[in-house]
């Protein structure tokens, strides 16, 4: 059985995994956390998961916004960094800086305001973790050309920008 600072440490491996976009399945998840030492079963695996309050979207595992706090657990100190460092070089975050949402805070905007985007469009939108006008407008070109791409229509990114900025600023 695991001492709480094992889980919390183990639980710190999962969310720094998850933050990289890398895990689409649990056995995958569980052969990482086993080359970086942790002993983890499919089962100790989908508990953590659940606790840490993980959702799956387009495929792949994500974080809510409050994982930091659950990760480390009752005691609330991260003693992550005592772990061992991973046995492999994991990619570097996004260079865009952009993270998406787990899910709206509060009541989502309808994002089929925006110039050309339909209910499908907004699903898209939604599973990359935007739901909100003011996700897009801080967006810098580079970043929302590169959603853009992720959507398969990059050509729209600036006008989504722009009218999510006019938009945000309705509501202020």
């Amino acid at each position: 059985m695991l001492t709480d600072a094992q889980q919390v440490v183990r639980r710190n491996a999962i969310v720094r995994i998850l933050r990289d976009g890398l895990v689409r399945k649990q056995e995958d998840l569980v052969h990482m956390l086993k080359r970086e030492g942790h002993e983890v079963t499919q089962s100790s695996i989908s508990r953590d998961l659940r606790d840490l309050g993980v959702l799956k979207a387009s495929g792949r595992y994500v974080l809510p916004p409050d994982e930091i706090g659950r990760a480390q657990g009752d005691s609330g100190i991260d003693i992550g960094a005592s772990a061992r460092p991973p046995a492999e070089e994991l990619p570097a975050a996004s260079s865009s800086g952009f993270q998406g949402l787990a899910g709206p805070r509060g009541t989502a905007d309808d994002l089929k305001k925006l110039p050309g985007v339909s209910g499908a469009i907004e699903k898209k939108f939604n599973d990359l973790g935007i739901f909100h006008f003011w996700q897009l407008a801080e967006l810098d070109h580079d970043t929302a050309h590169k959603i853009g791409e992720e959507l398969g229509l990059p050509s729209r990114a600036d006008a989504w920008v722009a009218k999510a900025k006019a938009l945000t600023a309705e509501a202020e």
